[in-house]
C-alpha cells in the first residue's frame, strides 16, 4: 500500500506522463500536416500536373486503409506501444526529408506513401494515452486525444504557409522532420505503456474483435461521418465558399472556424457530456446537427450563415469523435483493444475515400449545391443505425439482466 504522499507523487507523475504524450500526440500530427499548404503547390512547381498532384494527396490515405489493422494485431500481440511510436515519429521524419530533398514529382509520390505508413501507427498513440490515463473516463480521454490531434493540425495548417512564405517551399518540409525529432524526445525514455498479457493468434485475434458488436457500430458510423466531412469540410465547401465569392483570406477563416469549434467540441464530449447524457443520444443529436448543417449549406451563400453552419459542422463532428473512440474498444478485452482501434481507423478510411468519389460523380451529374444535400442524406442513415443500434444494446442487457 501506498502512504498518503507516495500515492500523491505517483499521481502527479502520471499526469506529467499523460501531458507529455499529449504534446507528443500534437507534435505527431504538427509533422504530417505542416507542409499541407504548400504540398499540391510543390508537387507541381517540379514538373508534376494538376492530376498527378491530387493523386499524390491520395496517396496519403491507401495505406492507412491496407496496414492499420495489420499494425494493430502485431502491438496486440507483442503487447508493446511505445516501438511503434517511435517508429511512426521515424516515418513522419524520413517522408518530410524525402520531400525536402529528392524534390521529384514520383518521389513525392512514394514519400506520401510512407507518410500515411507514419499515420497508421495512430491507434498506438491513442491506446498509449488511454492507458496511461487509466483512471480517466475513457470518453474523457478520447476526448483529450483527439483535442491533442486538432490542435497538432490547426497549428500546423496555420504555420505551414506562413514558413513557406518566410523561409522558401522547402522550409515546411525541414520544419517537419524537426518537429519528428521533438516527438520522439517528448516521448521519452522507452516504456511498456499497455499493462496487458500479449494476443496471440493474429488472424483469430482480428475475427474475434471484427465480430464485437463495439467494433462494427463504430466503424459504421466512422464511415459515415468521415464522408459527411471529405465531401463538405475538406471536400466541396472550399469550392462552393469560392464560387459564392468568399476570399482566399476568408477561404482559410472558414476552416479554421470549423477547426476550432471540433477541439472545443471534442472536449466537453469527452469530458462532461458524456458523463451526464448517454453515448447513443449524444451520437444522434450529433448526427441530426450534421446532416442539418450540411444540407442548408448552399441556401445560405456567402455569408456569415456560411461561417455558422461550417462552425456547427465542426461541433457536431468534435461531439461524435471522442464517443465512436471510446465505443470502439469498450466490448474489446484489454489484449485486444489496439487491434480494435486499429480496425476502427482502417475502416473509417473508407468514408475517406469513398465520400469524395461519390461526391464528385453528384458534382457532375446535379452541380456545386448537390453534395451537401448528399452528406445530409447519409446523416440520416446515420440516424437510422443509431436508432437499431439503440433497440439491439437494450435487447443486449435485457439478456445479461
Amino acid at each position: 500500500m501506498l502512504n498518503t504522499a507516495e500515492a500523491k507523487s505517483r499521481t502527479r507523475w502520471l499526469h506529467s506522463q499523460s501531458t507529455r504524450l499529449l504534446v507528443a500526440i500534437g507534435l505527431f500530427w504538427m509533422g504530417l500536416y505542416l507542409y499541407i499548404p504548400v504540398l499540391t503547390l510543390d508537387v507541381v512547381r517540379h514538373g508534376g500536373t494538376a492530376a498527378f498532384a491530387g493523386l499524390v494527396v491520395a496517396a496519403y490515405g491507401i495505406p492507412q486503409l491496407l496496414v492499420r489493422i495489420s499494425l494493430g494485431v502485431w502491438a496486440d500481440r507483442l503487447g508493446r506501444l511505445y516501438p511503434f511510436m517511435i517508429g511512426g515519429f521515424a516515418l513522419v521524419a524520413l517522408s518530410s526529408l524525402g520531400m525536402a530533398v529528392l524534390q521529384r514529382p514520383v518521389m513525392f509520390l512514394l514519400l506520401r506513401v510512407v507518410a500515411g505508413l507514419a499515420a497508421s501507427t495512430w491507434a498506438m498513440f491513442t491506446m498509449a494515452y488511454t492507458v496511461q490515463a487509466s483512471s480517466t473516463h475513457t470518453a474523457q480521454a478520447m476526448g483529450w486525444v483527439s483535442f491533442a490531434n486538432s490542435v497538432g493540425q490547426v497549428v500546423a495548417s496555420l504555420v505551414g504557409g506562413f514558413v513557406a512564405e518566410r523561409w522558401g517551399w522547402s522550409a515546411p518540409f525541414w520544419l517537419s522532420v524537426l518537429i519528428a525529432f521533438m516527438g520522439i524526445v517528448m516521448l521519452g525514455r522507452p516504456r511498456r505503456y499497455p499493462a496487458h498479457s500479449r494476443s496471440t493468434g493474429a488472424l483469430k485475434s482480428w475475427r474475434q474483435v471484427i465480430t464485437l458488436r463495439s467494433v462494427r457500430h463504430a466503424s459504421i458510423l466512422g464511415i459515415i461521418l468521415q464522408a459527411i466531412t471529405f465531401m463538405t469540410t475538406y471536400g466541396y465547401t472550399p469550392l462552393f465558399a469560392a464560387h459564392e465569392g468568399v476570399s482566399r483570406a476568408g477561404l482559410g477563416l472558414l476552416t479554421a472556424v470549423s477547426l476550432v469549434s471540433t477541439i472545443i467540441a471534442t472536449v466537453v464530449s469527452g469530458s462532461w457530456l458524456s458523463r451526464r447524457v448517454a453515448s447513443n443520444t449524444l451520437l444522434m443529436v450529433s448526427f441530426v446537427i450534421m446532416a442539418g448543417s450540411s444540407a442548408v449549406t448552399p441556401w445560405v451563400g456567402a455569408t456569415w450563415g456560411l461561417f455558422v453552419t461550417q462552425a456547427v459542422l465542426g461541433a457536431s463532428r468534435g461531439l461524435a469523435t471522442p464517443l465512436l473512440m471510446a465505443w470502439t474498444i469498450q466490448d474489446a478485452p484489454p489484449e485486444q483493444r489496439t487491434t480494435a482501434m486499429a480496425t476502427y481507423q482502417s475502416l473509417y478510411a473508407i468514408g475517406m475515400i469513398g465520400g469524395p468519389i461519390l461526391a464528385a460523380r453528384i458534382v457532375a451529374v446535379w452541380g456545386l449545391s448537390a453534395p451537401f444535400a448528399a452528406a445530409g442524406g447519409i446523416g440520416v442513415l446515420a440516424l437510422v443505425l443509431l436508432g437499431w443500434v439503440g433497440r439491439e444494446r437494450t435487447r443486449h442487457m435485457a439478456v445479461e439482466i
